[in-house]
């Protein structure tokens, strides 16, 4: 997220195309429900039940599921961490919006890379560049 809102800073990336590219990353991201299903984790009516229960009480459907006994805490945890692995990153949502080309990105990337490694305070820690 720090090297997009750079971008933005550098004006590359205009403030409502990085609220665009937010937005459709959201739109995009597989519902844990249908990754469930294709995981053989629960079935469709299972899925429903969760559904209808979490339009009552607004809470997390993997909570509902965990709940019910339909999956277990730590299946929970690993759907979401395939459904956060099977979203695009902010980087491609940009590139693919035509905000900025794949070139501009990759240049921009590396000079990001390098001043974050020439920074004492920030040295070893390039994690913190990635959307």
């Amino acid at each position: 997220m720090k090297f997009i809102l750079h971008l933005v800073r550098k004006g590359l990336v205009t403030p409502e195309q990085f609220v665009s590219a937010v937005e459709r990353q959201i739109e995009c991201q597989i519902p844990i429900g249908r990754l469930a299903i294709t995981n053989d984790l629960i079935t469709m009516k299972q899925v429903f039940e969760i559904l209808e229960r979490q339009s009552e009480t607004q809470q997390r459907f993997g909570q509902i599921a965990v709940d019910l006994g339909y999956l277990t805490e730590a299946q929970v945890a690993n759907l979401l961490l395939l459904q956060n692995e099977c979203r695009a990153s902010l980087r491609q949502i940009l590139v693919s919006m035509d905000a900025i080309t794949r070139e501009q990105m990759e240049a921009e990337l590396a000079k990001y890379h390098k001043n974050q490694s020439d920074a004492p305070e920030n040295s070893g820690n390039l994690c913190n560049s990635f959307a």
